[in-house]
């Protein structure tokens, strides 16, 4: 499901673009995810930033060639400096940069640290102060140093809130506040399914025939959308 956010009477709504069909004959989720973001690609505008949610993974967006991209990362990502750490005074030259791993985790009982961040901003917001911490110039963790190397920043923002902070990914170096704008942008899309489902009664339907499971929730959705749009259009007038 792809979709355009724009605003209605002062609400951020979410406006289907493209549908994208699971291939019958091996429908795996990575396929499919890999299918959205090439249809992304294609229909990207120059001033559009597509946003993804965890499900999806740099290195899919990084072989679409998508010029841009905010996606959100899991709790332990780990990535590498895209610059080799110094030389050791023997043995093998080093191939790979430093690790960073944005979040401290422990795993079996043992610590693995934060790496320290290479900036920090803070900002206020709705009343809050929001602090944003990035690391630059990195690469997927099993990728050797080299100047061609597509790279990307990762930030934690972190929200007074909420406990954990949102850990995303973006090859652009933006603001905290920006990052942060752009992903809460992505959260009308959640709405589509929702009114699809619950409003329209989409859960409650089955049918059994390859072309009809895919047309169902097609129509679903595509209903969901203007009951979406629809309702805020009401509201207005």
């Amino acid at each position: 499901m792809i979709a355009r956010v724009g605003s209605v009477n002062g609400q951020r709504v979410a406006v289907l673009t493209d549908l994208v069909r699971a291939n019958p004959a091996d429908p795996a989720e990575a396929i499919l995810q890999t299918a959205v973001v090439q249809q992304a690609a294609k229909t990207l505008a120059e001033d559009e930033m597509p946003v993804f949610d965890a499900g999806f993974k740099i290195r899919q967006l990084q072989a679409a060639q998508l010029p841009r991209y905010v996606v959100r990362l899991a709790k332990n990502f780990t990535a590498r400096r895209n610059f080799l750490p110094s030389a050791k005074s023997h043995g093998r030259p080093r191939e790979y940069g430093g690790l960073v791993r944005p979040l401290a985790r422990t795993r079996n009982g043992k610590h693995f640290p934060a790496t320290p961040p290479d900036r920090v901003e803070t900002w206020t917001e709705i009343g809050l102060a929001f602090r944003a911490e990035f690391w630059d110039n990195l690469v997927l963790s099993d990728v050797k140093v080299h100047l061609d190397n597509p790279t990307f920043s990762v930030a934690a923002i972190y929200d007074p809130r909420y406990r954990e902070p949102w850990l995303l990914a973006c090859p652009l170096q933006l603001s905290g506040a920006a990052l942060r704008g752009l992903y809460r942008d992505r959260w009308p899309v959640e709405q589509v399914p929702l009114a699809a489902k619950q409003m329209l009664g989409g859960a409650r339907q089955f049918v059994f025939a390859p072309e009809s499971c895919q047309r169902l929730p097609e129509l679903n959705l595509l209903a969901g959308s203007i009951v979406t749009y629809s309702g805020y259009e009401e509201t207005r007038l």
